[in-house]
C-alpha cells in the first residue's frame, strides 16, 4: 500500500513511494563588485640615433627599416613606433658631415612594462642599434641600401605618460607630494596665527584689569604708606585743674 514496504534488504530495489517534495523558492544569491584594479595612463619613450653612410632621401623611404630596429631593441612591435629623420643640428654636422638623426617614439607602453623597455634602450650601445639596422634591412630586402651606415651617437630616453597619468613618469608623482607639502604649510601658519591671537588677547586682558584697579584713597583718619593705613591718634583733651 501508499507508504508500506514490506520487503526484505535482500528483495529491496531502491524504490521508496514517497510524495513529491515541494519546490522551494530559489534562494537569493547576493552578487558582489569586483574590487577596484586601478588603470595607469601608457607610458611613452622618446629618443634618437645619429647614424652615418645614407641619404636622407634614402632613410626617409626607408623609415620602415628603422621602426623595425628600434622595436627590435626596445622588444616591442613595430606598429608601436614611430621614427622621424632629419639632418643634424649645424654645430653638429660641421663635426660629422652628412650625419643624420633618427629620433623615434614609442608609443602606448605599458606602466607595467616600462621600466623594462626603457632599461633596454638605455643599455643598447651603437654597436647593438647598428646591428639592429643591418638585420631589419635584410629582412626588408634593403641590404644595398644600409650596407655603409654606422651608428655613431645614441641619446638619452625620455618617458612621459598620457593626460590621465599626471605627468611624466620619470617625475615620481611630483604633483600630489607638493599638494600635501601646501597643506601642511597653510595648517601650520593657521594654527601659529591662532595661537598668537590668542596670546594677544590674553595680554590685552590683563593690562586693561590692571589699570581698572582703583587707586587707594587716604581716610579722614589716617594716611596711606606703601599701601597700608596707619591712623593718627588724637589724645583727649586735659582736664583744668582750676576751680570756681
Amino acid at each position: 500500500g501508499w507508504g508500506v514496504h514490506n520487503c526484505a534488504h535482500n528483495e529491496d530495489i531502491g524504490v521508496i513511494c514517497a510524495a513529491p517534495a515541494a519546490p522551494y523558492p530559489p534562494t537569493y544569491q547576493p552578487t558582489f563588485a569586483p574590487p577596484y584594479q586601478p588603470t595607469f595612463a601608457p607610458t611613452t619613450l622618446a629618443g634618437s640615433i645619429r647614424v652615418e653612410g645614407i641619404s636622407l632621401s634614402d632613410a626617409e623611404a626607408n623609415e620602415e627599416v628603422f621602426e623595425y630596429a628600434i622595436a627590435d631593441v626596445a622588444g616591442v612591435y613595430e606598429d608601436s613606433v614611430d621614427v622621424e629623420v632629419s639632418t643634424a643640428t649645424r654645430r653638429r654636422r660641421l663635426l660629422q658631415a652628412g650625419a643624420l638623426d633618427v629620433a623615434y617614439s614609442i608609443r602606448d607602453v605599458k606602466a607595467s612594462e616600462a621600466d623594462d623597455v626603457e632599461a633596454a634602450l638605455e643599455s643598447a650601445t651603437a654597436e647593438d642599434y647598428e646591428a639592429a639596422i643591418l638585420r631589419a634591412a635584410g629582412d626588408l630586402n634593403s641590404e644595398a641600401t644600409f650596407a655603409s651606415i654606422t651608428v655613431v651617437e645614441v641619446s638619452d630616453v625620455s618617458g612621459s605618460t598620457g593626460s590621465s597619468g599626471g605627468g611624466s613618469k620619470k617625475s615620481g608623482g611630483g604633483t600630489p607630494v607638493t599638494l600635501i607639502v601646501v597643506i601642511v604649510v597653510v595648517v601650520v601658519v593657521v594654527v601659529v596665527g591662532c595661537i598668537t591671537a590668542s596670546c594677544l588677547c590674553c595680554h590685552k586682558t590683563t593690562t586693561t584689569n590692571k589699570e581698572a584697579e582703583p587707586e587707594s584713597r587716604p581716610s579722614s583718619t589716617g594716611s596711606t604708606v606703601q599701601g597700608q593705613v596707619v591712623g593718627i591718634v588724637v589724645p583727649p583733651p586735659e582736664e583744668s585743674n582750676v576751680k570756681v
